[in-house]
């Protein structure tokens, strides 16, 4: 959208003037950084917020944890435009260090995600159940990796298992009010309904969308 990209560009421009001009501490800098991917996540694309990643995950001296978050996004941003090797180092990078549950959750998605973008589906299996494992019982990270386990055994033709996790992650949504995600799992279902071709069923679930 233009006001969007305007917005974008504003963004860019002042940042830089910030870490150019402006005496920071590290993990500051890197927040900064951090701050202008989340602003800009939305109005450009992937190759735009892997630039502003990158000049966070180069500041010296970044606390730890603060750079495990930073590497996970940035793997997350190089699996969505296709970079998958990419994605993997970053991700075997964060594992290799002490992590969280929670990013031990998105580290195992990423992965998941690369695999199955290689068409690696029994080892995206894997990886989402892992991600579910570490997600814990509740979250959007939890959703996402049941989603997309449903949408792994849809490809591999387990209908019922598919349906299983689909709806699973659709409850989770609806009880946390997360619209996006309530309507992204209704088509989801609608499309495993018509791929068995089901089709009113299918309609239903596309008109809850």
């Amino acid at each position: 959208h233009p006001e969007a990209m305007t917005t974008a560009t504003g963004l860019r421009r002042d940042l830089r003037l910030v870490l150019d001009r402006v005496r920071l501490s590290p993990d500051a800098r890197a927040r900064a950084a951090l701050l202008a991917f989340y602003e800009l996540m939305w109005a450009a694309p992937p190759e735009v917020g892997i630039a502003w990643l990158e000049v966070a995950l180069a500041v010296e001296g970044l606390e730890d944890s603060l750079a495990a978050q930073v590497r996970l996004r940035l793997a997350g941003l190089h699996v969505k435009a296709g970079h998958v090797p990419e994605s993997r180092q970053l991700v075997q990078c964060v594992l290799a260090g002490e992590v969280t549950d929670d990013q031990r959750g998105e580290a195992s998605f990423i992965l998941g995600i690369g695999d199955v973008m290689t068409d690696r589906m029994a080892s995206a299996e894997a990886r989402f159940l892992q991600a579910i494992e570490h997600f814990g019982e509740s979250g959007t990270g939890r959703v996402r990796a049941l989603a997309n386990l449903g949408i792994v055994y849809r490809t591999l033709g387990r209908w019922d298992e598919s349906r299983t996790q689909l709806e699973t992650a659709l409850r989770l949504a609806v009880a946390d009010d997360n619209r996006t995600q309530v309507s992204t799992l209704s088509n989801s279902l609608g499309n495993l309904e018509h791929h068995e071709q089901r089709w009113s069923e299918a309609l239903r679930w596309y008109g809850e969308a």
